[in-house]
């Protein structure tokens, strides 16, 4: 490290400390002292309110699509490993036990029952299609809610 590299990591460690002093400062204030130091600055309190909720929005929003993100590549990296590998096991089961496994899934989810009753209305024999329930399995292989034999997680 150079002289300028331990310059800046000094600099940083103490501005650290000074923001942390800092926010130890305004966390130990009463409402009352907060109240009085914002005025005290001029600024408008419910200005500073809106841009605090608004900042606080923001952050949820963006760990949101941060979350979304990840989710998003694991399924596409899952799906990826799954083509590369050929069909899944579970795909290769008898049509009764592709049944059985969501059946077993559906009796824990009911929003998951409700998506698939609305599915079977469509088909003519009442169940859902195997291409269907394959693509369902699959999908459900992919956000690891259940295995490559079709035992859930």
């Amino acid at each position: 490290m150079t002289k300028a590299d331990d310059r800046d990591e000094a600099a940083r460690r103490q501005l650290r400390r000074l923001a942390e002093s800092m926010a130890d400062d305004i966390v130990a204030m009463t409402d009352d002292e907060f109240l009085a130091e914002i005025k005290e600055t001029g600024q408008d309190l419910d200005d500073l309110a809106r841009r605090g909720e608004r900042a606080i929005a923001n952050g949820i929003a963006e760990s949101g699509r941060r979350k979304l993100a990840a989710a998003r590549e694991g399924a596409r990296a899952a799906a990826a490993r799954r083509k590369s590998s050929g069909p899944s096991n579970v795909i290769n089961l008898p049509l009764v036990e592709k049944r059985r496994i969501l059946q077993r899934i559906a009796a824990k989810n009911s929003e998951l029952r409700t998506k698939l009753t609305m599915a079977a209305r469509h088909e003519e024999d009442g169940e859902i299609s195997e291409n269907d329930l394959n693509s369902l399995l699959e999908d459900l292989l992919d956000v690891g809610a259940i295995d490559e034999d079709g035992n859930t997680k």
